[in-house]
């Protein structure tokens, strides 16, 4: 074959290795999405407490319902859950702002369907715990009784009410719909006399809050500088290879550096070849990155040993293509790619004036992996 032919081939399949790589890298994580994005939000309310309860006791069992809480949800943060208490407070008129009523304008406002909420009511020695789940469409309610019982055995109880309660929820298909509150009426403010009130800056509603979250996510990442450092080996019975690379990149140009050993015994002749390149290189995606390159020889050495007799050149020439895919996992980078070398050595000879004619032609591929980190 030609060299264009040659140089075509080896373009393909680079080509065709980041293609399939990049498939089946997007088909393993499309399928298997963090914890974090499976669960749907909920709404922990404090706890409610009647009777005599410590402030620790309180505390104690607030931690313990959160922590229950999110083994199937992700609990609202609290900033956002009292952003929409005040603004329910301003719509409605406090002797209409019943519970239900608050409890359903605050989960609309929010676009949470679920609310949990633990009550405690103390008499003397007896306890009863009560963890309330509120929906748009429903209420449940899970209680339990103890007598003289300490802070852990409380603890117990209100983690066993809320898993108990938590497994008859389905959150496999949940879609947050917008039931309209009953009609109430708001209140009357008299509008101050001669004064011009300061434009207000509308804070982001939570559906738009979470709109712009997903738009952040999605704007370049700030970590336009990366170091990688690749290596790769192959081994057969009579020849074998290895390949070490380190590169420096910035807004998705890359520039490093390649050695490659390489040895050979054939026909009672050991070979043994080295080459260094200059590489250049292109990388372009996000999460999940793609790049090749292209590296010019710059160096090389060339022995053959031959019936006892050394030869030896530094005259080498040629090149090496390569591909990576790389994952990002926040600034560390996880790297696997495929790397062609063609190199070409000429002008052997032994010091004793006996040359060899005939140049040698050193074609090779490996698979590389290695690690990379952006900052």
């Amino acid at each position: 074959m030609n060299p264009l032919g040659n140089f075509l081939l080896k373009i393909a399949s680079i080509i065709l290795f980041v293609v399939f790589g990049s498939i089946i890298l997007s088909s393993c994580s499309s399928s298997s999405p963090s914890p974090s994005e499976q669960k749907p939000e909920g709404i922990v309310l404090p706890v409610a407490i009647l009777g005599e309860v410590s402030d620790v006791r309180r505390k104690i069992l607030q931690n313990t319902l959160n922590e229950a809480i999110t083994t199937k949800f992700r609990i609202v943060p609290q900033e956002r859950f009292e952003e929409a208490q005040e603004q329910a407070f301003q719509e409605l008129d406090y002797e209409q702002c019943t519970e239900d009523q608050c409890i359903m304008l605050i989960q609309e406002m929010l676009q949470v369907e679920h609310l949990f909420q633990l009550e405690v009511i103390a008499e003397g020695q007896m306890i009863q715990l009560s963890i309330k789940l509120a929906t748009i469409y429903e209420k449940k309610n899970k209680t339990d009784f103890c007598e003289n019982c300490s802070t852990r055995e409380l603890s117990d109880r209100v983690r066993k009410l809320t898993l108990g309660l938590l497994s008859e929820v389905d959150t496999s298909e949940i879609d947050f719909v917008s039931t309209p509150p009953t009609e109430v009426k708001k209140k009357e403010v008299p509008e101050p006399q001669k004064v011009e009130p300061e434009p207000k800056i509308e804070k982001p509603k939570p559906a738009e809050r979470q709109q712009q979250d997903e738009d952040e996510d999605k704007l370049p990442s700030t970590d336009n500088f990366r170091l990688r450092v690749l290596g790769g080996s192959f081994s057969s019975a009579s020849k074998s290879g290895t390949s070490f690379s380190v590169a420096f990149h910035w807004m998705g140009f890359g520039i490093g550096m390649s050695d490659l050993f390489y040895k050979l015994t054939s026909s009672g002749n050991n070979y043994d070849m080295t080459g260094h390149t200059m590489d250049l290189a292109y990388t372009f995606g996000e999460n999940l990155s793609y790049t090749v390159g292209l590296g010019m020889i710059g160096e090389g050495k060339g022995i053959i040993i031959s019936d006892g007799e050394k030869y030896q050149t530094s005259k080498v020439s040629g090149s090496t293509l390569f591909g990576l895919l790389g994952w990002n996992f926040g600034s560390i980078e996880a790297l696997m790619g495929y790397q062609d070398f063609d190199f070409k050595y000429e002008n052997f000879s032994n010091g004793n004036g006996t040359e060899i004619s005939e140049p040698l032609q050193v074609t090779a591929w490996l698979l590389t992996l290695g690690l990379g980190v952006s900052f």
